[in-house]
């Protein structure tokens, strides 16, 4: 990810995207990242972007970031999940199973 148009465009144009904002000196992102990436691997439909906050520091203010890393689902363009720093793989793994079945049964 380059810009924050570049972004929008991903989140508008794919039925389910599920977003990582992160920066390279978060030891917890870099912790859990291959987790994530590990889960996300089971949704082929699903469009998986990361934003390095450093790289792209308008993205804070944008997506209301508060806590890192901070992780969300976008469904038809609409944020359907948000969690920052600590979160529940269960949980996630269930809110894009949920919106899959929806968008791509």
């Amino acid at each position: 990810m380059k810009t924050l148009e570049h972004i929008h465009t991903i989140i508008n144009e794919h039925k389910l995207v599920f977003m990582s904002l992160s920066k390279k000196d978060c030891a917890i992102c870099q912790t859990l990242k291959p987790k994530v990436e590990h889960l996300l691997a089971d949704f082929s439909d699903l469009k998986a972007i990361a934003v390095d906050l450093d790289l792209i520091p308008d993205a804070i203010k944008e997506y209301s970031i508060t806590n890192l890393p901070t992780l969300l689902i976008y469904a038809m363009g609409k944020e359907v999940y948000r969690k920052d720093r600590a979160h529940n793989p269960m949980e996630l793994k269930e809110t894009i199973e949920k919106y899959h079945k929806i968008l791509f049964s």
